[in-house]
């Protein structure tokens, strides 16, 4: 799976906290895969998010529709703080619902995923030494440093070439997520009253957001919930 985004955009970001806010790489619904989507089906999406060439546009139900997701960003936004300052798997109550979130290790992602890292393999001695660097790596790779001293090659980005101050901070990104992983960040919208016989709240729907480069801090937390809180809807 590639990504349409530079390296360069990615460099540029890389080492101020600032590179998971522009990318959100897997992110699924268990409520997509039960139910489907509808969303404004009168204004040409079908069930599914499909299109339906026979709609006809419909400026009354595209601005409903608008006003909607303005006010669940603004409210989103809200609630994506009040979680980040509860903490994690703590409980917050709004809108008629109570909300949770936390962050789990993404097992599914690769940094070879994304084209935008570039290119990783693990370093191969044989007999004690030090074996030439993989097929399609060229000069312009070299070694870095992934978990508790786990050695791998690293091919930079193409268009990377000749910026080695961007290069040195994407080499750091990409031991970090060699290091730590990728991150998933999970909201749940639970139902207010209702509890399983164990006395736990029972979830109504969930949404996720997966390939979050490690270290998340607050406002990159609240960011992501933002919006997956206005995908949710509240």
């Amino acid at each position: 799976m590639g990504d349409a985004t530079s390296a360069q955009d990615l460099a540029r970001f890389a080492g101020v906290g600032q590179v998971g806010r522009r990318f959100g790489w897997m992110r699924w619904r268990r409520s997509d895969h039960e139910r489907g989507l509808i969303v404004g089906s009168r204004s040409g999406l079908a069930r599914g998010g499909g299109f339906d060439s026979r709609a006809r546009y419909d400026p009354d139900t595209m601005l409903g529709q608008k006003e909607r997701e303005i006010m669940d960003t603004v409210v989103g936004s809200a609630l994506a703080r009040e979680l980040v300052d509860a903490g994690e798997n703590r409980i917050v109550e709004s809108g008629g619902w109570k909300w949770r979130f936390r962050l789990e290790p993404d097992d599914r992602a690769d940094i070879n995923d994304f084209d935008c890292y570039g290119r990783v393999a693990p370093v191969v001695l044989r007999y004690g030494e030090q074996q030439e660097r993989p097929d399609g790596f060229d000069g312009f790779a070299r070694i870095v440093d992934g978990w508790r001293g786990d050695r791998f090659w690293w091919q930079p980005p193409a268009d990377l070439m000749g910026d080695d101050d961007a290069v040195r901070r994407l080499a750091r990104l990409v031991s970090d997520i060699l290091a730590y992983g990728f991150t998933m960040v999970r909201v749940e919208r639970l139902r207010l009253e209702d509890s399983d016989g164990y006395g736990n709240p029972i979830v109504d729907d969930y949404d996720v957001l997966g390939g979050v480069e490690p270290f998340v801090d607050d406002g990159y937390a609240a960011d992501i919930l933002s919006d997956l809180i206005a995908g949710l809807g509240v």
